[in-house]
């Protein structure tokens, strides 16, 4: 079981044939330390899977067939007569267009041990697509025009991909593998008929010329797998999402959130080492103030043992200590209260309501200051000289 890897972003099964062939028991847990090997080589937690055209399967559904067949276990009922492989391992994506809904089917036998082998290495498929499907999202952001454009033809050393659009987005794809001739000219034939614009890639010299304006042929030649490998960036930073993606049923991730598993760890070991820290620092400033009360009392007990050395030091030296002073303090005839702390807070309220009203002066004060006694300077204007002088006589 071959992948090869286009990008750090972007890899695929490069084997021929399908699938539908399973390995024997014989040689499985080679293939799947090979597999874990591959995907040990990754160089993004997060990349994105590709199938060849000829291991996928693709049908096209009008619009009362495809409501007659919205439920998923309908649709697979439905397609398992006409693919080679059981219901219950298929893969299926699906994407409506006005008149059409195009229908890609895969086995997901072998691309779910594909899936296993990535998570266990560590690496997350954030989707699986056909790689032509994906080159065709990525054309439609690289492509002036692209979303005119009725059928685009690109072929490669294998065969030919016809992919119907409509607006852009694909309703019907056909992959016409080269050694079936017959097949590829009465596709070609149809052209006229069916694509009034027709992109071509790779096959110019296979198509035929357009008689009385029957069609427009725009030549365009591009790598399928470079523009998917744009395209599979975008899609595992979360800039684009796929237009089909197989990562459904039996291939749906068993943890959504396991590519941003590690950031939210990094997360949540942040938020905890910064509790510690606050713990930390708390305990900090903690056993601090219990060193200041202490040394506190200490000096209190000093001061008592000092003052009085004959006595000795009472459970309750502070209170002691209070009632002594205030004892003092009444033999000397002085007040027990605590000196009162001037403020400027009369002499500002006494200001504020000489002030005369709005209605009796306009006025607007910059500056003023004042001293626990009294008004020390003040710097205004007035809008007139009779507003001016209303304000002095206020203040007088």
């Amino acid at each position: 079981m071959k992948l090869e890897w286009h990008s750090k972003h972007l890899l695929s099964y490069q084997e021929d044939g399908d699938f539908g062939e399973v390995s024997s028991e014989d040689n499985f847990d080679d293939q799947t330390a090979e597999l874990e090997a591959s995907f040990g080589k990754s160089q993004a937690r997060s990349v994105v899977f590709t199938l060849q055209s000829w291991q996928c399967f693709a049908t096209t559904l009008d619009p009362e067939t495809s409501k007659l067949l919205r439920k998923r276990s309908m649709l697979a009922f439905e397609l398992e007569d006409s693919l080679p492989f059981d219901a219950d391992s298929l893969a299926i994506s699906r994407q409506s267009t006005k008149n059409h809904e195009l229908i890609i089917a895969a086995d997901s036998a072998q691309l779910l041990r594909i899936t296993q082998a990535a998570e266990e290495t560590g690496v997350y498929i954030r989707c699986i697509s056909p790689l032509i499907l994906l080159a065709v999202d990525a054309l439609q952001k690289v492509y002036p025009g692209f979303g005119e454009v009725d059928l685009l033809l690109h072929a490669d050393d294998r065969g030919i991909d016809a992919v119907w659009l409509s607006s852009g987005i694909p309703y019907r794809w056909e992959w016409l593998p080269l050694d079936d001739t017959a097949r590829v000219h009465d596709a070609i034939e149809r052209i006229e008929a069916e694509c009034p614009v027709v992109m071509a890639s790779g096959l110019a010299s296979r198509l035929p010329e357009a008689s009385d304006d029957s069609f427009v042929l725009q030549t365009y030649d591009f790598d399928a797998v470079e523009l998917a490998c744009k395209q599979a960036e975008s899609v595992t930073n979360g800039y684009a999402a796929p237009t089909f993606d197989l990562r459904e049923g039996p291939l749906a991730a068993k943890d959504p959130h396991f590519p941003i598993a590690l950031p939210l760890k990094l997360a949540a070991g942040t938020l905890i080492l910064l509790q510690i820290a606050i713990l930390a620092f708390l305990h900090l400033r903690g056993t601090q103030y219990q060193s200041m009360a202490e040394e506190s009392s200490s000096a209190t007990v000093t001061a008592f043992e000092e003052t009085f050395p004959s006595e000795r030091v009472p459970v309750g030296v502070l209170s002691r200590m209070e009632s002594e002073h205030r004892r003092l303090r009444g033999t000397r005839g002085l007040s027990d209260q605590t000196p009162r702390i001037p403020s400027i807070i009369p002499a500002l309220h006494a200001f504020l309501n000489a002030l005369p009203s709005r209605e009796e002066a306009r006025f607007r004060f910059s500056r003023v200051e004042v001293s626990p006694d009294e008004l020390t300077s003040a710097v205004g204007v007035a809008k007139s000289f009779e507003d001016q002088q209303a304000v002095l006589e206020a203040m007088r």
